[in-house]
């Protein structure tokens, strides 16, 4: 004989065999004897656009010595993959960060100047 049943984590309804619904107790419960199931909805959350603008460099002041930050550093990344590639012939490794690559020219600018 077959049976109403529903999921007691999802709430999702069918119907199955009688002893299906037995053997699975412990997830299905049959819909005569079921407690409610609470809806549960979705967050509505409002989505905030966020536009970039091109901004000026700020400057930070610590301990007297300025410094400046520039929001947008690919122009100076390139130049400093360039210049890489031209010290050592090969190009660098993609994972270094600006401040990697930056000594790992300095390095090659030591090594030039030694030799």
């Amino acid at each position: 004989m077959d049976v109403r049943v529903r999921n007691k984590n999802t709430g999702v309804e069918k119907t199955v065999n009688d002893k299906v619904a037995d053997v699975l107790k412990h997830i299905w419960v049959r819909i005569g004897d079921a407690e409610p199931v609470e809806e549960v909805k979705k967050k509505e959350v409002e989505k905030e656009s966020v536009q970039l603008v091109d901004a000026e460099p700020s400057v930070v002041i610590e301990n007297g010595a300025e410094t400046q930050i520039q929001l947008d550093n690919s122009a100076a990344v390139s130049n400093d993959v360039s210049e890489y590639e031209a010290l050592s012939g090969k190009k660098p490794d993609g994972r270094w960060s600006p401040a990697k690559l930056a000594e790992k020219i300095q390095e090659l600018k030591n090594a030039t100047n030694e030799a």
